[in-house]
Formats: C-alpha cells, sequence, structure tokens
C-alpha cells in the first residue's frame, strides 16, 4: 500500500479524484484531503507519504512553496508529486523541479491523472523489487563472509545483481556486458 496525500482547495475536485482514485487503483491509501498548505506542511512533516496531488493555488502557502519543503527535508525518502494547476502560468516554475513526477491542468480529467498515478505506482513497485533483489544478494555475500568494506566485494555485488537482469544468464560475457556498467557507474577509468 502506498499513503497518498491530496492537497485541493476545492472540496468538489479532491472528493471527485479521491472516489476517482478509490475505484480504480487498489495499492492505494488515502492519508487525508487538505485544503491549506499549512496542513500539508504540518502532515508532511509527520507522516510518511508516497504520493502527493497538490494543487499549487492554495490559500495561505503556495504549492511552489511546499516543492521547496520537500526538496530541502532531502534525504531518501520524499513523495512523488503530481501537481494539478488550472493556473498554466505556473507550469514553468515547476517543470524542472526535481519533486515533480507530473504535473496535469484541472480541466484535464480524471482519467490522464489515472493513468499517471498507475505508471507512477508501477515504478515504485520495480524499484521495491530492485531493493529486495539486492538485499539478498547483499544478505548471501555476508552469509559467505564476504566483507563489504572492501570495494572489491561491491563490484561483485553489482556484478551478479546486473547479471540477475540478463535474459541470457547462461551467456554472460563480463568484460562487455558487466564491466562497462560498473566502470560507468564508478567512473573507472581503466576496465575492472
Amino acid at each position: 500500500m502506498y499513503n497518498l496525500l491530496i492537497v485541493e482547495d476545492d472540496l468538489v475536485q479532491s472528493h471527485f479524484l479521491a472516489n476517482s482514485i478509490a475505484k480504480n487503483i487498489a495499492d492505494i491509501r488515502l492519508c487525508g484531503m487538505l485544503t491549506t498548505g499549512k496542513e500539508a506542511l504540518s502532515v508532511l512533516a509527520d507522516n510518511v507519504i508516497d504520493i502527493l496531488i497538490l494543487d499549487l493555488k492554495l490559500p495561505d502557502v503556495s504549492g511552489l512553496e511546499i516543492l521547496d519543503y520537500i526538496r530541502n527535508q532531502g534525504g531518501d525518502f520524499s513523495p512523488s508529486v503530481i501537481v494539478l494547476t488550472s493556473h498554466m502560468n505556473l507550469l514553468a516554475e515547476i517543470i524542472h523541479h526535481p519533486c515533480v513526477y507530473a504535473y496535469h491542468s484541472k480541466v484535464a480529467g480524471a482519467e490522464c491523472l489515472l493513468k499517471t498515478l498507475s505508471d507512477l505506482l508501477l515504478e515504485k513497485k520495480q524499484e521495491k523489487s530492485t531493493d529486495v533483489i539486492k538485499n539478498l544478494i547483499t544478505k548471501e555475500l555476508t552469509t559467505l563472509h564476504y566483507n563489504f568494506s572492501y570495494v572489491g566485494t561491491k563490484y561483485l555485488s553489482e556484478c551478479i545483481y546486473h547479471s540477475y537482469y540478463k535474459t541470457d544468464r547462461f551467456d554472460i560475457n563480463l568484460n562487455k556486458e558487466i564491466y562497462p556498467i560498473l566502470s560507468k557507474k564508478y567512473h573507472l577509468t581503466r576496465p575492472l
């Protein structure tokens, strides 16, 4: 389950969004429908929110200030933000914002938003499965008494991970297929 927060000052719009999401997407838990930016900042400070649907024009604190708050919090976790606005002139300010996953016009309808939400959930599930695979590799190498303080163990772990996702796992050429990926990732000037 992914936690969703809707920050929209138009109650009719937020109820419509919540109902549409509840009818069409099962993996989302609605954590709240807020109408002010101050409420949103309070909830974001105290709760883990995975997805935030954010109106840019709020009565007290603007959506832009909320985006800046999220960016300044940093850390490993920040919500994926889908911006809703009817003020298209504000899009220039958020189009390259690192916290914004997507943006939609309020007049576009719920179908576009639901498609974006489905795509976002698919990406989040893939990220989670990637983390599970990496944790299993780490656990196995630790069981075999490999020491992760050595850079070679880190490279070995990465090789196993990338080999796992190759379609033909029994015919892998490490020099041509895996080592270039690691060299690029770790900025190595010579091959491993």
